[in-house]
């Protein structure tokens, strides 16, 4: 059995999205050969000596683009066109269909996808069943400018989420034939570093997520400031916002979307307590790296009432918690902190369902 893995979109391909890739390519070579595009060379740290990889060299090829360049681009309102984004996924496709036409492909996942870049080269790849596209948002279809595009192409493509009720929504949302819609669970980040950065102070709790909502985390500056909880219960915590710069005693927000290495990260989460998600509740049904990271360190969570966070609270109710309000965030996280025994079996059930071995027998089941 042959398998081309594809991101098509290369803007998408930071940390996280590499990593998830190169553990799915992983698996997967155990059941078939396997094919990865990649955007440039040595674009993934570390692949398996027995997948094959495939270069589309975006970057080169953009430079023979020289209109691209041009700063009309950039003003409005051609700047929400992405031009730019779309020829560099654009490029990737065309790719994608070469390496089709000559290795003739048993499948072909796409772990990420530009779909109006794609719609055009749509019909160019032959039967369409053997396309799977991985919805790491349940609801990233529902835009006014890619619904249309989505209803065209549905129900004759399959579709891969990583969440339960993800599964369940595109099917009642968007009128999918359950047949296509496959659930495989997101797999457990083991975090496999070279060295625990021993200069990183640990903090009793974390919530450095790029998801995390400005103004959720301007809630908890507030309640420092207003009830000095942090310095009260002499628990120290770090969080990240998009454009704030906090700094007390216990206290320390930090602004900027990609701050922190990848060791420097993960070094926070294995000396961390608890884990809070201070995210839109419009974060809506979606795949969260967050979780993972949390759960695969057996750290418990707590966060607001988004679709994800709603699920995992019904299944886990100990390890991951909700609140709606500070009142009852103090609470949570105080319960949280003081009340662990319960965890274990938890975090037991849960990483034994996003197992290598639970997603092995996934893929099996719907590719051999």
């Amino acid at each position: 059995m042959k398998l081309l893995y594809c991101n098509l979109l290369k803007k998408s391909a930071i940390e996280g999205h590499k990593h998830f890739d190169m553990e799915w390519v992983s698996m997967l070579s155990t059941i078939a050969n396997v094919t990865v595009l990649c955007p440039e060379d040595k674009w993934y740290p570390s692949i398996n000596s027995n997948v094959a990889t495939a270069i589309s060299y975006v970057d080169l090829e953009m430079e023979k683009r020289r209109f691209l360049k041009w700063k009309i681009w950039k003003k409005e309102p051609l700047k929400h066109l992405a031009m730019f984004e779309r020829m560099e996924a654009t490029i990737q496709i065309k790719k994608a269909l070469e390496l089709d036409k000559k290795e003739c492909f048993d499948y072909i996942i796409v772990s990420t996808v530009d779909l109006i870049a794609f719609l055009p080269y749509y019909y160019r790849f032959s039967n369409h069943q053997r396309l799977f596209f991985i919805a790491h948002n349940a609801e990233g279809y529902k835009s006014k400018l890619i619904a249309p595009i989505f209803s065209h192409i549905k129900n004759r493509v399959n579709h891969i989420v990583m969440e339960q009720n993800g599964r369940d929504y595109m099917i009642k949302h968007y009128s999918l034939d359950s047949r296509l819609v496959h659930y495989i669970p997101h797999m457990l980040n083991v975090a496999n570093i070279q060295a625990i950065n021993s200069n990183i102070e640990p903090k009793d709790i974390i919530g450095i997520s790029n998801s995390n909502n400005d103004f959720e985390v301007q809630k908890i500056i507030d309640l420092e400031e207003r009830d000095g909880f942090f310095e009260k219960n002499k628990l120290t915590a770090l969080f990240r916002s998009t454009n704030i710069e906090y700094k007390s005693k216990y206290l320390t927000v930090f602004a900027g979307r990609l701050g922190l290495s990848y060791d420097d990260y993960i070094t926070y989460y294995k000396k961390a307590r608890v884990v809070i998600l201070p995210f839109s509740e419009d974060f809506g049904i979606r795949s969260s790296g967050t979780i993972m990271d949390a759960f695969s360190q057996k750290i418990p969570i707590i966060g607001n009432r988004f679709g994800t966070m709603l699920q995992y609270n019904k299944k886990y109710p100990h390890i991951c918690r909700l609140y709606s309000n500070m009142d009852e965030f103090q609470y949570q996280l105080l319960s949280c902190l003081n009340n662990s025994q319960e965890n274990e079996e938890e975090f037991a059930e849960f990483q034994e369902e996003h197992s290598r071995e639970f997603i092995l027998n996934c893929f099996k089941e719907l590719f051999v």
